[in-house]
């Protein structure tokens, strides 16, 4: 894969799987390159966001008409997660996001198929794990999920008391009920904890930003579709595909932070769980989502440690911790042109699987610009730049 990274005053290609600069060219790689320069990201805490994803998306559309497109708004997710904004700026936040989807599918022409990836609660407590004497990771901004490592008795005993826990599931008892994955067998805590609704983990890995709203327990997620319906969250990439083989142009946009109560439009409900774990973004909600494939399949589980397999040759240093790209996704399977814009960073390029993908280049809400992968084998089939 080709990354092109923007940051405003100038640009650079690097190989997205060593991370070192390239020399790089072709259809895809120009596209990129113009469309980057021609749409700085404004920042993740700014409204502009919003619109930054709809015209960077049809900037790719009218040069390169793809079949598929893949978009996420992230913006009212990061806002309500960092703030605690008044109900009637909530509605404003997400009467605009709305309005930009709108605007999009209106002005592109492609079939809409809408995920919110669930309600915000606001934060009711912390689980501390600073005083455990077992190693813990608690990944993410909202880490609703810890895994531990070599736990005591006292470290089991106090979790298991604890009123913001919500389950403790041994690593063993885990694998007999259920068949995981190579990929997820090797990355598995010994024990991994979960937090009831509207509690979070502080520990190790955590980022230390106060936060004031997380992600519900959701037990379904709305999706609005005019070509069917999925009964859960795996079955929505199946139902795209099969329209996708049809000749339809469909754009997969996934609005997070989004609940049903928050939709100004009919939506069916999708169930968001497995057994007894609820996606929620950063938390394999896109894997499921884009693979069609459920906790035991995805290759990174909850609470697992990023930091082993960290070094100097690890590969794809600018997908966070994830050193291993999946390549069974809904872009990787589609024959035809596909492309994918998002504000969330990391996420958009790694389980979209498109020809194309722009995604902000931010971390931890510090904004460096934005970063465009592209599929080499893809690079030199695309047609003529628009």
């Amino acid at each position: 894969m080709i990354g092109v990274i923007d940051v405003t005053d100038w640009q650079t290609t690097v190989d997205l799987r060593t991370g070192r600069g390239t020399v790089a060219d072709g259809p895809l790689v120009r596209i990129a390159q113009r469309v980057q320069a021609d749409h700085h990201y404004p920042g993740d805490r700014k409204p502009e966001s919003v619109s930054w994803v709809t015209d960077t998306a049809l900037d790719l559309c009218r040069r390169s008409t793809p079949g598929l497109m893949v978009l996420s708004y992230a913006y009212p997710y990061l806002t309500r997660l960092f703030t605690a904004p008044s109900r009637s700026e909530w509605h404003e936040i997400v009467e605009k996001t709305l309005s930009a989807v709108d605007r999009f599918t209106e002005a592109s022409g492609m079939t809409p198929v809408i995920v919110g990836t669930g309600a915000m609660v606001p934060v009711q407590g912390r689980i501390d794990l600073s005083g455990l004497e077992c190693l813990t990771a608690t990944g993410g901004a909202a880490p609703r999920y810890a895994g531990l490592y070599h736990p005591s008795e006292h470290d089991l005993e106090y979790l298991a008391d604890h009123p913001g826990v919500r389950g403790l599931f041994k690593r063993e008892d885990v694998f007999k009920a259920d068949h995981f994955c190579a990929a997820a067998q090797r990355r598995f805590p010994d024990y991994l904890v979960a937090a009831r609704s509207g509690h979070l983990f502080r520990g190790f890995g955590g980022v230390p930003r106060p936060v004031a709203h997380l992600p519900a327990c959701n037990e379904s997620v709305p999706l609005v579709s005019g070509i069917g319906q999925a009964g859960e969250i795996t079955g929505i990439r199946g139902m795209i595909a099969e329209h996708l083989a049809e000749g339809e142009r469909i754009a997969l946009i996934i609005v997070e932070g989004i609940g049903s109560a928050d939709l100004d439009r009919p939506a069916y409900a999708c169930r968001n769980t497995w057994r007894w774990h609820s996606y929620s973004p950063g938390e394999g909600q896109y894997a499921a989502i884009l693979t069609g494939k459920h906790l035991p399949e995805q290759a990174y589980p909850p609470g697992f440690r990023y930091y082993p397999e960290d070094g100097e040759e690890r590969e794809y240093p600018f997908a966070g911790p994830y050193g291993t790209m999946p390549t069974d996704t809904l872009g990787m399977a589609y024959e035809g042109r596909s492309a994918a814009v998002g504000s969330r960073s990391t996420m958009t390029h790694v389980y979209a699987g498109t020809d194309i993908a722009i995604e902000c280049f931010a971390r931890n809400l510090y904004n460096y610009g934005t970063m465009a992968a592209v599929r080499s084998s893809k690079n030199e089939l695309w047609g003529r730049i628009q």
